[in-house]
């Protein structure tokens, strides 16, 4: 409880950093020097107007727009998401963020351009006036904003840097917007539009009222098929020979012993050492945010009757499970006034400053000689043994060995293919270099296809691949990554595809007498849309006789009348049809239309009244609309302005070549590692 509020508070913080840090891994691995004493000068990306733009920018945000996009998609898709589609993501995400730096920085030299500046006191006062820098008295802290500062890993001076930055655009911003106006007349004809209401009486006859009456010959079947060739056209197909490297068969070969599970628990041991990991328990003695001193004293005072009762020698545990007691079952409960918990293991950065330097301090097996005081009160704090033992966690590094050489058999088998196909070899010989691997098939599979066959499922890369190659010809090596939720371990684990085309057919018509059932229900709803549309226009000319209800009860149809019809085509009665809701609006009451195609069914409307908004609902509305329309105004208004500018920037743009770098980098570290291995 306590320990997630403490770790939720430093969520923001670390977010940020560990942006900046995979930012910092990607540059160091990929562009360091490659002794690995140091990294060398950060690249800059892009060069806009003659002011340089460093790799870290372009990465934050480009990682940023990656990770919503593939969020957007899981969403939208569901189990149906297939991550092969990511390296597209990836590209696409790529040059949004190049677009948008060129954006931002082609905006702030136009500011410069114009004279625009921010002061050093315009700064200062937007600091101070943040609520996130205020006391509970309204009055700005330094403390908060320099524990602000420490917290995200930067200095006063970058700080106030970006945000001059952000208010210098920010100032552009409103120039240019101080342009844009939306009338009045211009709202309240939006508000007409949204707000009005028809009433009106339809006759609707539909194609499937005719369906039944249709008889059909062969020549028409043959007729149709013949001229509509390209709406029967079979999608081309291909068929191929794969090898496939499932990372489960490799992660299920991997053979562990006790032994091999014993050594590594030992060097595990080590690593988490190193890394600086871990493991207290504490008893903490709640302090409420609007406490007085009265009730911090006696917090105060009952943790000091803790350590004092450890001090003559009681048990930890014991006092661990005593106060334990008195935490309430329900999480929605008020919070109670002592609780204990175990912390399990973390690392520096994960608790708040005054915990994290009163756990650090004690040794294996002791408890803090008196009350640590933090925002959620007073903790009495024991440090736990920073090594789990083997029984405990036996079981988890079984499951990581088995990952780690699974990983390590994939990433050999990548090389393997990767020379092998660099050398021009064969399918067969490629195949042979990898153990216990056969050459499967696939196909025929259409150019649309979900799922070529069971072996493969749903793999729309696999299928493309395929239709970009020619006959005979072998692809590289393809990446699939596996997607399970509820599998931690899942973006590590890649299965790995090799393909050859062994034949393609081309796109062509199928044979009537595999579609006949098709073709018969295009004629079939062409000739029921003919019928409809012949019986509308019947109806329509009895109407002029008799008028509209006589004439459709004679035909069979009922008059459906319609109130609160809406100008987007909903029409209650009927449903969405937006044309025959249109022309309900625009006739005079009694008034008769002609006859109205909508989709598949023909339409007869006669006029009743349009119902005009309310003065009052206007002026309820007016000014949430009038902001609705001032802002896609100025939306549009600044694309039209800030598209030309950076179209007229001077761009130099780096990213490939920093990519192709980073990638001959890193070919690099790796060819030298596995030398270091063999």
């Amino acid at each position: 409880m306590v320990m997630r509020a403490m770790r939720e508070r430093m969520k923001p913080i670390l977010w940020i950093a560990i942006i900046g840090f995979l930012g910092t891994i990607v540059f160091a691995w990929g562009m360091g020097s490659a002794s690995g004493v140091g990294c060398q000068e950060a690249p800059v990306v892009l060069v806009v107007n003659g002011e340089e733009v460093p790799w870290h920018e372009y990465y934050q945000l480009a990682e940023g727009l990656f990770r919503m996009k593939v969020a957007r998609e899981r969403s939208r898709m569901g189990s149906f998401y297939d991550s092969s589609v990511e390296p597209l993501f990836r590209e696409l995400t790529s040059q949004e963020a190049i677009r948008l730096l060129i954006e931002d920085y082609a905006v702030r030299q136009q500011a410069e351009e114009w004279g625009l500046m921010v002061t050093e006191y315009e700064i200062s006062q937007t600091i101070e006036a943040a609520p996130y820098f205020r006391e509970e008295n309204g009055a700005f802290s330094r403390r908060l904003y320099s524990d602000f500062l420490r917290e995200q890993g930067t200095t006063d001076e970058e700080y106030r840097s970006q945000l001059g930055r952000q208010l210098l655009v920010e100032k552009i911003h409103s120039i240019i917007f101080d342009a844009v106006y939306v009338p009045e007349p211009m709202v309240r004809a939006e508000f007409v539009e949204q707000n009005q209401f028809a009433s009106a009486d339809f006759v609707v006859i539909s194609y499937g009222d005719f369906i039944g009456e249709i008889e059909l010959t062969e020549g028409e079947v043959q007729e149709f098929y013949e001229d509509h060739p390209e709406e029967f056209m079979a999608p081309a197909q291909a068929s191929v020979d794969y090898i496939s490297i499932p990372f489960d068969d490799l992660y299920a070969k991997v053979e562990l012993s006790e032994e091999s599970l014993r050594a590594y628990y030992e060097q595990v041991k080590d690593d988490e050492a190193a890394a600086g990991r871990i493991h207290a328990r504490h008893i903490l003695f709640m302090i409420p945010p609007e406490a007085d001193e009265a009730r911090i004293a006696a917090a105060e005072s009952k943790a000091v009757g803790v350590i004092e009762r450890l001090s003559t020698g009681e048990d930890f545990d014991a006092l661990f499970a005593e106060f334990a007691r008195e935490a309430p079952a329900d999480p929605t409960a008020e919070p109670p006034k002592v609780i204990s918990e175990d912390l399990g293991f973390f690392s520096p950065g994960e608790m708040v400053p005054e915990f994290e330097k009163a756990a650090y301090a004690l040794k294996v097996g002791e408890f803090t000689p008196e009350p640590v005081r933090t925002d959620f009160g007073w903790h009495v704090i024991q440090r736990e043994s920073d090594i789990p033992a083997y029984e405990e966690v036996r079981d988890e590094l079984e499951n990581q060995l088995r990952m780690d050489q699974a990983m390590r058999a994939a990433d050999q088998f990548y090389q393997t293919l990767s020379q092998a196909l660099s050398e021009g070899k064969s399918l067969e010989e490629a195949a042979s270099l990898i153990p216990d691997t056969q050459i499967l098939k696939a196909g025929p599979f259409a150019e649309d296809a979900i799922i070529m066959d069971e072996r493969i499922g749903h793999f729309d890369l696999f299928r493309d691949i395929a239709f970009d190659l020619k006959p005979g010809q072998v692809s590289g090596i393809i990446h699939r990554s596996h997607q399970d939720p509820t599998d931690p371990d899942a973006i590590f684990k890649r299965d790995l595809y090799v393909l050859r085309v062994t034949g393609r057919v081309p796109a062509r018509p199928y044979p009537l007498e595999e579609i006949r059932g098709r073709v018969e229900a295009e004629v079939l709803n062409l000739k029921a849309g003919e019928k409809a549309d012949n019986f509308a226009h019947e109806i329509l000319e009895r109407s002029e006789e008799v008028g509209l209800d006589r004439a459709a009860e004679e035909a069979g149809f009922a008059v459906i009348s319609a109130d609160q019809i809406t100008r987007d085509g909903n029409i209650p009665g009927v449903g969405v049809a937006p044309k025959a809701a249109r022309i309900a609006f625009e006739l005079s009451p009694g008034e008769l239309s002609g006859v109205v195609r909508d989709r598949e069914k023909f339409y007869l409307v006669r006029g009743g009244s349009v119902t005009e908004p309310s003065s009052r609902a206007y002026g309820q509305q007016l000014e949430e609309l009038r902001q609705n329309m001032i802002l896609a105004s100025k939306n549009s208004f600044y694309r039209a302005w800030v598209e030309p500018l950076a179209a007229q920037a001077e761009v130099d743009n780096r990213l490939d070549e920093i990519l192709e770098e980073f990638a001959r980098r890193r070919e690099e570290a790796e060819q030298a590692a596995r030398e270091r291995e063999g």
